[in-house]
């Protein structure tokens, strides 16, 4: 049994376990992947204070690894896969076996929304991280979707392949994003451009589209999909069940970050969600 299990390895189950760590709470992080989270994805945090210059997320998701192992919070690198409560602790459980904890974070964050029938991604050809894809070159990568991320997604691809951005409507992304993608010889962009059907061939994938009501093809060596993203809650709808509210009365349940935030997917929100929890767990305990 443990004091604390955080449930994400992303900013705010970072900040939580550290904090909590720090607070002398007994603390195990789980995490399937490696530490980060969508922050993973990320090209460019130009947000996040101490880094004028701004910095990748894959950099500063690195500085968080390295401050957890200083820190010396234990990291399981196991999926949770059902959390439940008994009436006294709370009951994770993983394909190692279970786990009882007195406390709990909830920080998993979020996942790709449903892209639409026929566009699954295979990891093959389509694609919904752009993890897989951000070490290759030569590539042109079709990016469908017209926020900030399919927009940050095209700038960190663009260094080593050339992109088309593919939006159904006018571009919601921050100005500078378009501006800087604009600027770029190695990004196009298509607006008002709707994807009518997805063909593969011989490692290729045939983009139908229909653009200001013409019919058009584009060839791309890969798409990547950015159309949104949903809460990862999946935890909530299990055993825990009703439970989830009273526990977080009690002060012995929080959810955190992008899982509750919605749009505002922001790596110093998600970080001061972690703290502002771990501070209320220690308070909770009366330390």
């Amino acid at each position: 049994m443990v004091e604390m299990a955080v449930i994400g390895g992303g900013p705010a189950g970072m900040a939580a376990a550290l904090q909590c760590s720090r607070s002398g709470i007994e603390t195990v992080l789980y995490e399937r992947q490696e530490l980060g989270g969508l922050l993973r994805e990320a090209n460019l945090v130009e947000n996040y204070l101490g880094f004028p210059g701004g910095v990748s997320g894959h950099e500063l998701c690195s500085l968080f690894s390295e401050q957890m192992r200083l820190q010396g919070v234990e990291v399981r690198r196991e999926e949770v896969v059902s959390l439940d409560h008994d009436g006294e602790l709370f009951v994770i459980g993983t394909a190692c076996g279970e786990e009882r904890a007195e406390m709990a974070v909830l920080a998993t964050g979020t996942v790709p929304s449903p892209p639409g029938q026929g566009l699954d991604a295979d990891q093959e050809l389509v694609f919904d991280s752009v993890i897989p894809l951000a070490e290759r070159e030569g590539l042109h990568v079709a990016v469908l979707g017209g926020g900030d991320a399919a927009y940050d997604y095209a700038l960190r691809l663009s260094a080593a392949n050339t992109v088309t951005i593919i939006s159904r409507s006018l571009p919601r992304c921050l100005p500078l994003l378009r501006s800087r993608a604009e600027g770029s010889p190695s990004v196009s962009l298509m607006d008002r451009s709707a994807l009518t059907a997805l063909r593969k061939a011989e490692g290729q994938v045939s983009i139908e589209l229909i653009t200001d009501g013409r019919p058009s093809v584009l060839e791309a060596d890969a798409l990547l999909l950015a159309v949104g993203r949903e809460p990862d809650d999946a935890l909530l709808r299990g055993g825990l069940g009703g439970l989830s509210e009273s526990l977080i009365k009690d002060g012995v349940f929080y959810i955190v970050g992008d899982v509750v935030n919605g749009p505002r997917r922001q790596a110093s929100i998600a970080a001061a969600d972690g703290i502002r929890a771990a501070m209320g767990a220690r308070e909770a305990r009366g330390l």
